[in-house]
C-alpha cells in the first residue's frame, strides 16, 4: 500500500460482490484495485470543473453543432435556420426559444 492510502470499509450486495470478485480475478488484480479504478473513472479529472466530464458526451451528425450551440448560448451573428435546429441535439428545441 502507498503511504498516502486511507483504509475504509464499504458494503456490497452479495450479487454485486460476486461480480466484482469475478471481474477482479479475470483482470488479475485485487478487489481493492478494481474498486479504486472504478471510483477514479467515475470522478471528474483532477483540477477540472465537474461539468467537463460531459464535454463531447453528445454526438450530432451536424459538423457545425458546436458552433450552433455557441450561437444559441451567446447569440448568433446570423439567423439560425429551421433545418439547423432539426439536426442532432437541436431536434427537441424550437426556434422560438
Amino acid at each position: 500500500m502507498g503511504d498516502n492510502m486511507i483504509r475504509t470499509q464499504i458494503r456490497f450486495e452479495k450479487q454485486d460482490y460476486a461480480r466484482i470478485k469475478k471481474e477482479a480475478k479475470a483482470l488479475g488484480v485485487p478487489i481493492a484495485e478494481l474498486v479504486r479504478r472504478a471510483v477514479r473513472q467515475s470522478l471528474p479529472p483532477p483540477n477540472q470543473p465537474p461539468w467537463m466530464r460531459y464535454a463531447g458526451f453528445v454526438e450530432s451528425p451536424n459538423a457545425r453543432s458546436s458552433q450552433l450551440i455557441d450561437d444559441i448560448v451567446y447569440g448568433s451573428k446570423a439567423p439560425i435556420s429551421q433545418d439547423q435546429f432539426s439536426v442532432g441535439v437541436f431536434s427537441k428545441w424550437s426556434t422560438t426559444r
